[in-house]
């Protein structure tokens, strides 16, 4: 049996489709994520707040003193003794975690700079759920610190523009007082004329 014209067979292709091939909406792929947007592991969880208030994890301390400056750091101690108030670093997921525990009694009496070792490998042994909720912690602990120390916006620009001397205005005068002072016209226009009349007279 010969082929019609026009029709070519290509060796080793087949063409088929799948059951699923005319329902589309099973092969569109999600959005992709936000760049500004922390990713958020539990999917109950819409924004940060959200993310705190459902969680299950034991605090030793409160979230609201968490999310907080220190107020028994050294630094906090050192701008109550001198009566200064600088600007405190912002937290990140590690230093909350570590406030956190630092409290917990099986620390009770231990120095500092052992207790920041203990609790550095518990950190890198704590499981997704726990580092990305100090995580948010972090970030709504960063949103309080902006509005605590925003700096607020300086008047000084707009003062020296108020208090700047304005320049004097010198009057204007007429084309008519000007053609008859010809004394008080610019010297380029009197050169002008004069190079004009010149011209025509001689």
């Amino acid at each position: 049996m010969k082929r019609p014209r026009g029709q070519k067979h290509k060796k080793n292709m087949h063409v088929f489709r799948s059951p699923n091939y005319m329902n589309r909406n099973d092969n569109i792929a999600p959005n992709p994520p936000q760049p500004n947007k922390g990713l958020c592991l539990h999917t109950n969880a819409n924004t940060d707040e959200e993310l705190v208030r459902n969680s299950t994890y034991k605090f030793n301390s409160s979230v609201e003193t968490l999310i907080n400056d220190s107020e028994t750091s050294r630094f906090a101690v050192y701008n109550r003794k001198n009566g200064v108030k600088k600007v405190p670093r912002r937290q990140n997921a590690w230093i909350i975690y570590r406030r956190d525990k630092s409290i917990s009694p099986e620390f009770a009496g231990t120095p500092s700079k052992f207790i920041s070792k203990d609790i550095a490998k518990m950190w890198d042994n704590e499981k997704k759920e726990t580092i990305e909720l100090f995580e948010a912690l972090a970030r709504i602990s960063v949103k309080k610190h902006i509005e605590r120390y925003a700096p607020a916006p300086s008047s000084s620009k707009f003062e020296e523009q108020k208090n700047f001397p304005t320049p004097p205005i010198s009057p204007i005068t007429s084309s008519s007082d000007s053609a008859a002072n010809p004394e008080q016209q610019q010297p380029y226009l009197q050169f002008s004329t004069n190079i004009y009349f010149s011209y025509y007279t001689n």
